[in-house]
């Protein structure tokens, strides 16, 4: 039985959801005195990825939604490229790890967008599954 689910319930929001949290966290500490527009980017574009998928997923419009993904797509290569900047010039000591969470949630949006390029998920309908290997929610082929 195909089921219109809601964003919250897509493993890649909940994915960008927790980075945008840890970017948060991380940024905390960062002297707002040198760097007070680094603190602020990487917090606008962390913010944007999960953003974007609920956004084009309330649409449900599979053209609108996959434009959504490709915009989330683009938010989360530039929290990449502010985080290795911040890495270079050492101001958050947990860059390692968030890039790591930033190349996962970038998997999981390339298989959603993948999915619903091809059509492989009905318009409208997400059927989130885990993944054995990964425990990524991926999109389930009717």
């Amino acid at each position: 039985m195909d089921v219109t689910v809601s964003h919250r319930e897509l493993a890649v929001w909940k994915a960008a959801i927790a980075l945008a949290s840890k970017v948060y966290g991380a940024t905390a500490d960062l002297p707002r005195d040198e760097h007070p527009e680094l603190a602020l980017q990487l917090r606008r574009t962390a913010v944007a990825v999960p953003t974007s998928i609920a956004e084009g997923s309330a649409r449900n419009n599979r053209k609108e939604f996959i434009g959504a993904l490709r915009a989330a797509r683009g938010s989360l290569a530039e929290l990449e490229t502010h985080l290795m900047i911040a890495s270079r010039q050492q101001l958050v000591p947990s860059c390692e790890r968030l890039l790591q969470e930033v190349a996962d949630v970038g998997r999981s949006l390339s298989g959603l967008l993948r999915a619903l390029v091809e059509r492989r998920v009905p318009e409208g309908h997400f059927h989130p599954v885990t993944a054995p290997t990964t425990g990524v929610h991926q999109p389930q082929v009717p």
